[in-house]
């Protein structure tokens, strides 16, 4: 006689981590990129240098991380919770800050299931084995124009690409902007990550990265 012994299911725990690295010529007032991490929940926010900004607001990719922070919470989203909560951000944000910026969200559910969002031209990827698993698709409306959100900008969360992969013990998550994915490739990124042994920390990882 054989038994069948299904194996115990079990929800990832996760080590997250944000790098944020001005460019060069924008490190004094410390540059146009934001990001957040919560719970389950993480995103990129970059600052679209062409678009006209007004002295004393708040710039627009802030208030985006600033708000979906707040709205996040603990347990992981579905796209629909992550669209949503971006629409409220892009809202106030309209209201209260100036410029624009693109936007790559993505949650892992209890399920270990990663959901993502992307409005423009920034990554998340999934690396697994030392290889990409899974990644966003970017979105431009021509060269050096991506999609973006502002309150100049007809794009929308709801017009974004959405990612849904299944996640494995082991796998490394990278999310970040052209910054990055523009001066690295993704077999780059794959090779840094690869560098690094099993109990490394995912705040040194990012630190290599940007």
């Amino acid at each position: 006689k054989v038994e069948e012994v299904s194996e115990e299911f079990r929800t990832l725990s996760l080590d997250v981590a944000l790098s944020v690295k001005p460019h060069p010529e924008k490190v004094s007032w410390g540059g146009e990129d934001a990001g957040f991490s919560v719970g389950r929940t993480f995103g990129v926010f970059d600052g679209v240098s062409g678009a006209e900004k007004e002295k004393g607001k708040k710039l627009y990719s802030r208030s985006l991380a600033d708000s979906m922070k707040k709205s996040s919470g603990k347990n992981g989203l579905s796209v629909k919770e992550i669209t949503d909560s971006m629409t409220t951000a892009k809202e106030l944000a309209d209201d209260v800050a100036t410029g624009a910026s693109t936007a790559v969200v993505a949650s892992i559910g209890e399920d270990n299931v990663l959901r993502a969002l992307n409005l423009g031209d920034s990554v998340c990827l999934v690396l697994r084995d030392g290889a990409v698993a899974a990644r966003t698709r970017e979105i431009v409306h021509y060269f050096d124009c991506p999609y973006q959100l502002g309150d100049d900008s007809p794009d929308r969360p709801r017009d974004g690409t959405t990612l849904q992969s299944e996640i494995f013990q082991g796998d490394i998550i990278v999310a970040g902007s052209d910054g990055v994915f523009d001066n690295l490739s993704d077999a780059d990124v794959c090779e840094i990550v690869s560098s690094f042994g099993p109990r490394s920390k995912s705040g040194a990882i990012a630190k290599k990265i940007v």
